[in-house]
């Protein structure tokens, strides 16, 4: 029961809101729940936000910027899914696993810098990254599972894969 499901613009207190501040009480953003938010053109999350669930900003065209909590872990399936305005974002440094079509279709991403912690790119994690040109793994990375499609269609110049990195 989404009502920006339908909506697709948020209003606070009769004001189109287009910079969401997540407040501090908040501790996880539920599957969906920002869901084509199309007014949304940045979001703030607190570091108290320990769980983001499936497709919770999906559809949210206009958003470009987005600042995520370090004890954030995981990246669920479709969490930004056809952001196509997303030009950045930087990754927690305890990001342990980015699942599937995460960040498929935004096809404004041109860069992204993946934590040495993370050990899962599951399948179509950056597929439909039509700009997106480099990617850099942090040295230290040891282990990554690299999804069947990671980058389809992403048009990589330089990718950096890290001392050490492994992959199967």
């Amino acid at each position: 029961a989404n009502p920006l499901y339908y909506a697709n613009k948020l209003y606070l207190n009769g004001n189109l809101v287009t910079d969401l501040i997540i407040p501090n009480s908040i501790t996880s953003i539920s599957s969906y729940a920002f869901h084509n938010c199309t007014s949304l053109t940045s979001i703030t999350i607190p570091e108290s936000i320990t769980e983001i669930d499936l497709g919770a900003f999906s559809g949210c065209s206009s958003l470009t910027t987005i600042s995520l909590p370090k004890n954030l872990t995981t990246l669920k399936s479709q969490t930004f899914y056809d952001c196509i305005a997303l030009k950045s974002i930087t990754l927690p440094q305890n990001l342990t696993s980015i699942e599937s079509s995460a960040f498929c279709n935004c096809s404004s991403l041109q860069f992204i810098n993946i934590p040495k912690g993370v050990s899962v790119l599951d399948e179509n994690s950056f597929e439909g990254c039509t700009s997106l040109k480099e990617v850099i793994f942090e040295d230290g990375s040891e282990d990554l599972l690299l999804g069947y499609k990671a980058f389809n269609d992403s048009p990589l110049e330089t990718i950096y894969l890290g001392r050490n990195l492994t992959y199967s």
